[in-house]
């Protein structure tokens, strides 16, 4: 019997990124002046669990790095060194070097054995620099003997069975044999209770782990084959009952299928029986893990997408059931649309708990930057505060994937170009130690991402005269917002000079491009020597959204209701000319107009506010209205990408199917609202 053990990959990949990015957490929260025992061990077992896992699929290269780092893990959680800057640095990059490793088996890219080789030799040569004499040879006699924990994971099972205890005088296997006889399927040495504790991820997250008290004795190495209460896990979580493989006295030379057929081991161990303490301690870590363990499971996120859009194909028969509905006269018609309220109510529930699957929280992104934030206010000879707040706001995952790259950007420049250095910020009078602030928030349906620092703010001048050298044709009495904006063309950079941080010029246009390609915008305010604030502005999905839908002659439009303030027919009165430009005064305000048929190029529309509509419009950061022909009902509609079947249209978010089969456009009331002129917004109409 053999297994495809390629399909068990996507578990131990996404398993062993979470451990990755749990023991890059750990590690940089460490107390080097007192390190937390349990932070520690959490390092450890992580560490121990990717080994293990590695192992079982033959990913050599993780295993060589988490065997030694495992080794120097173990030696700071047993007191036997001192945990320094050094060592923890060094684990970092060993962090780095395992995620580079793990991308590569997971692409099945060429692995870099020069950089695995490396990052060992690093390894071992602190290890021996640490160690004195002493240590080495009890370092020398624990590799041989194999009674460490760190090196069970080996010969261990592999996580695929409990280890049982046994007594001291249990005759173990002897070293020669244990890297070929035992393959982890036979009794290994004697278990203290710390070290099942643990040991409680033995199975990697593939199989659930049964208890000490439930679990079949340790089979010896010649009893053959397992009797009929030990067939009742052959499977090992791998095949249905049905499939259990067949009670074969020689499976036992077989390796139960996971290995080429071996000759059979010598008998060179007894049976042992478990201490009834040992067996309560693991009964409850197992019953307490089995419980935290069914509470979520994994299920792939193309899965879920496929889910949305059939839900966004269900909204579209729904709108076309209404209308249908509105077409049937009498009391059929009424009985249908009790029936279209129940299913809109039903589908509606559907859609925000599907849309909640593909929720996650900030923090997941916000976590990885203390690590950015350490790293290059050390190489920059700064001193950097990061805070964080609102890691708990959700995002749609498809878009927290792509924020990575910007905010990384973002964050470097933060602290290249904002912070200053601490003898500057001295004599500023400012705090030693700059502050750069990574904070989220959600505004209605819309997620809101700033990168704050105190530091030197942006330099109005400067960027005005590399834009004049660059060509750009500028006006130097342009508001700061449009100044700020040269900093997003292709090729500017204000740096004095080139490094390895910056300076090319080729990251502020990617940034910009890559929030635009998932429906976001970034907005910058600055103040010189205060600091700077960078926000990026998304929306909470890229599926579904509730809007108002308008006519424009013969054309429809989408309005997202999130964006809506009212709707009025203004009287004529109410019309002001400024500077040439038609402003409404309602509220207590000016509002400038954005004639909708104007923008999108459409002839035959109601040009007369007065004879048409006006909606009161909220933007992020702007109050204006928009000019239409009429008011056609609220609806829930899918949003379809445009550029991906035609290209982006400015003032465009996406498409939609009508009920009536009519396709649909769904304004960007942000791009909208950048259209707006200067000189046309009040003051009282900015927000």
């Amino acid at each position: 019997m053999s297994i495809d053990m390629e399909q068990f990959h996507g578990v131990f990949f996404d398993e062993s990124q979470e451990h990755l990015a749990d023991m890059e957490q750990q590690l940089m929260a460490l107390d080097l002046s007192e390190p937390d025992p349990e932070q520690l061990n959490s390092i450890f077992r992580a560490a121990h669990s990717i080994k293990g896992g590695s192992g079982i699929f033959g990913f050599d290269a993780l295993t060589g790095l988490t065997h030694i780092m495992e080794n120097l893990l173990d030696r700071a959680r047993n007191n036997t060194i001192e945990m320094t800057t050094e060592i923890v640095d060094l684990l970092l990059e060993t962090t780095d070097l395992l995620k580079v490793t793990l991308d590569n088996y997971r692409h099945q890219a060429e692995i870099e054995q020069s950089d695995i080789d490396e990052g060992i030799s690093k390894l071992n040569c602190l290890m021996t620099s640490l160690d004195d004499s002493t240590t080495q040879n009890s370092s020398d006699s624990h590799h041989k003997g194999g009674n460490n924990q760190d090196d069970t994971g080996d010969i261990d099972g592999f996580g695929f069975f409990d280890d049982e205890p046994s007594d001291t005088n249990t005759a173990q296997i002897d070293s020669d044999g244990d890297d070929e006889d035992g393959f982890g399927f036979f009794e290994q040495p004697c278990a203290t209770e710390n070290e099942l504790g643990n040991d409680e991820n033995q199975g990697f997250g593939f199989f659930d782990t049964t208890s000490s008290e439930t679990a079949p004795d340790s089979v010896a190495i010649s009893d053959g084959a397992p009797d009929a209460a030990q067939t009742d896990d052959a499977g090992y979580g791998f095949f249905p009952e049905n499939e259990h493989p067949k009670d074969d006295p020689s499976d036992n030379k077989k390796g139960y299928g996971f290995f080429e057929k071996l000759p059979a081991p010598s008998n060179k161990a007894k049976k042992t029986s478990t201490p009834k303490a040992l067996k309560k301690s693991a009964a409850k870590s197992s019953t307490a893990k089995a419980s935290v363990e069914s509470s979520s499971i994994r299920v792939d996120t193309g899965k879920i997408d496929s889910l949305v859009n059939l839900i966004g194909e269900l909204v579209i028969t729904q709108s076309m059931l209404s209308q249908v509905s509105s077409d049937m006269p009498g009391e059929p018609n009424e009985k249908l649309q009790n029936a279209i309220a129940e299913l809109t109510r039903n589908t509606r529930e559907i859609q925000e708990s599907v849309m909640s699957m593909r929720m996650l929280p900030m923090h997941f992104t916000f976590n990885r930057f203390p690590r950015v934030v350490r790293d290059l206010s050390s190489k920059l000879g700064k001193k950097v505060d990061l805070v964080i707040e609102g890691g708990n706001t959700e995002i749609d995952k498809g878009m927290i994937e792509k924020l990575v790259d910007p905010l990384t950007h973002l964050v470097r420049n933060s602290i290249d170009h904002g912070i200053e250095k601490t003898e500057d910020r001295l004599a500023l009078g400012k705090a030693e130690m700059g502050t750069v602030i990574l904070k989220a928030e959600q505004k209605g349906s819309s997620i809101i991402i700033s990168i704050i620092d105190d530091g030197a703010g942006l330099n109005r001048e400067r960027i005005l005269a590399k834009a004049q050298e660059n060509g750009m044709s500028v006006d130097t009495d342009m508001p700061d917002s449009d100044v700020w904006k040269l900093i997003f063309e292709a090729g500017f950079s204000t740096a004095e000079a080139v490094t390895d941080v910056s300076g090319r010029g080729v990251g502020m246009d990617v940034v910009r491009r890559n929030l635009e390609a998932i429906g976001g915008r970034i907005e910058i305010e600055s103040s010189q020597g205060e600091g700077s604030s960078f926000n990026i502005h998304l929306p909470l999905t890229l599926a579904i959204v509730d809007g108002i839908c308008v006519s424009v002659a013969s054309q429809t439009f989408v309005v997202p209701l999130v964006n809506i303030i009212e709707s009025v027919q203004p009287d004529p009165s109410q019309m002001k000319l400024i500077s040439n430009e038609k402003l409404l005064w309602i509220r207590d305000q000016y509002w400038p107009l954005v004639k909708l048929h104007q923008t999108m190029q459409i002839e035959g529309a109601i040009t007369e506010p007065s004879e048409a509509i006006v909606m009161l419009i909220e933007s992020s950061n702007k109050r204006f209205g928009l000019l239409v022909d009429g008011l056609m009902g609220q609806q829930q509609v899918v949003i379809k990408s445009l550029e991906q079947n035609y290209r982006r249209v400015e003032g465009v978010a996406g498409a939609t199917i009508m009920g009536d089969g009519q396709v649909a456009l769904i304004l960007d009331v942000e791009s909208l609202a950048n259209s707006v002129k200067a000189n046309g917004m009040s003051k009282e109409s900015t927000l």
